[in-house]
């Protein structure tokens, strides 16, 4: 592997899953042996009984923060209308132009197959 494994190929080692081709990376790259042991120490973290629960504090804090967001005006943006360039309008007008010449030719094409079908029947 010559590149760094992604976020979760190296979650998923951290927390056991077997990979031989990461594994054999991480041993070899100091930055992902390091974000390793960070996904670790965060898993252990997690897992331990001895995290506090969020005070009185917290929650009215959280729920003035809510009730201030939906508080502020919507907020609108700007309508810009927007004009073609010159250079847009010139390749918008070739466009047309080939187009036609193009729709021409083909019935040109179809008229002349026509008339020589019509010249073979007479024949």
């Amino acid at each position: 592997m010559s590149s760094c494994p992604p976020e979760d190929a190296l979650i998923l080692l951290a927390s056991g899953e077997p990979d031989d081709d990461v594994a054999g990376h991480v041993a070899g790259c100091e930055t992902c042996r390091a974000r390793v042991e960070q996904i670790r120490e965060v898993e252990q973290a997690l897992r331990a009984d001895d995290l506090d629960e969020p005070d009185d504090a917290f929650f009215d804090a959280l729920a003035a923060d809510v009730m201030g967001a939906l508080d502020e005006p919507e907020r609108t943006a700007e309508i810009v209308e927007l004009s073609p360039s010159p250079a847009a309008d010139e390749r918008r007008s070739r466009g047309w132009t080939l187009g036609l010449a193009a729709a021409a030719v083909i019935l040109l094409g179809v008229a002349l197959a026509q008339a020589a079908q019509r010249r073979a029947q007479v024949r």
